[in-house]
């Protein structure tokens, strides 16, 4: 699902569970003047809009792809071929990828493995291997989602040689209603999606503020523990990952300013430990002697100190 509008207002999306596939309006195309400036150069604006899909969700979206972790880690041309008929041209994409990727890493990933992450982040007739990604975890369906799992598998063996961040990350996008309803209640439970994050969030602020209007969302993702992807993707701007199903609280909200702009941050929440029961074992019986001067001192075929005139049980 995504937004639509004229430069000036963006019309909310129709209602749904999961946020991963929130986007703004299309970027305007308007030439630079001295009040449209150009966007600024430190990042490209194929970075920009991968940022500006909020990757979160009101449901887990781990049980949808569970099972994709014991697929083997094999090639790119293999990881995608049960897609092949999503993508066009999917061929030359790969060969593309693995003649472009950084490879050989100073992490130790393996040509396919950093062709992976670069095919995620590669646009091509308008569209990326990320977005049809995001477009199937939306669905709810796991059958959507099933010819995706090599790829997955894949793309996750890179990440995991990846360097994790320590500080919050940010994602951002023009005011919606419904996700500002879900971050200002501090009862909703909200997940990760798949998705990529700026490592800060001045150059995003700008980017939105100057493509969508002077009211925006910007969150931070904390202690998710997000996989630095810079210098691996197509754009080589600095960019992070983070993976689907981690549990968030909202930590921090405010309004911002004059225009009502919001900046939400998240925290990773840990479920309380499963309590569990130590069953004691059954305390030993022992037979007892009715002599009362015997004192259990009496002796026979039995373990030491344990009478052998017994009559009565006692634990």
């Amino acid at each position: 699902m995504g937004c639509c509008g004229s430069k000036n207002k963006v019309v909310p999306p129709a209602k749904s569970n999961a946020y991963s596939t929130i986007t703004p309006a299309t970027a305007r195309d308007d030439k630079p003047t001295a009040n449209n400036p150009p966007p600024p150069p430190q990042q490209d604006n194929s970075a920009m809009q991968r940022f500006n899909k909020v990757a979160l969700s009101t449901t887990n979206p781990l049980p949808l792809v569970s099972g994709y972790g014991d697929e083997p880690v094999g090639t790119l041309e293999e990881a995608l071929q049960p897609v092949d008929g999503r993508i066009d041209n999917a061929a030359h994409y790969i060969q593309d990828a693995k003649a472009k990727c950084h490879f050989p890493s100073e992490h130790g990933l393996t040509r396919d493995e950093s062709a992976a992450i670069y095919i995620y982040s590669k646009k091509w007739n308008n569209r990326y291997v990320s977005d049809q990604l995001q477009q199937a975890f939306s669905t709810q369906n796991r059958s959507q989602l099933q010819p995706w799992y090599k790829y997955l598998r894949l793309l996750k063996s890179g990440l995991d040689k990846l360097p994790a961040t320590t500080t919050g990350i940010w994602q951002g996008m023009p005011f919606d209603d419904r996700l500002n309803e879900k971050l200002s209640s501090n009862s909703t439970v909200l997940y990760t999606c798949l998705g990529s994050c700026a490592p800060t969030d001045g150059e995003l602020k700008s980017y939105l503020q100057k493509n969508y209007g002077p009211k925006t969302m910007l969150l931070s993702y904390e202690s998710v523990n997000g996989k630095a992807i810079t210098n691996y993707t197509a754009s080589k701007s600095p960019e992070i990952m983070i993976w689907p199903g981690i549990k968030m609280g909202v930590s921090k909200y405010a309004v911002v300013d004059s225009n009502g702009s919001v900046v939400a941050h998240l925290l990773k929440k840990n479920d309380p430990p499963k309590q569990v029961t130590i069953k004691k074992p059954p305390s030993e019986k022992h037979f007892v002697c009715p002599t009362n001067c015997c004192g259990n001192r009496c002796r026979g075929n039995h373990k030491p100190e344990h009478c052998y005139g017994f009559s009565n049980l006692q634990n």
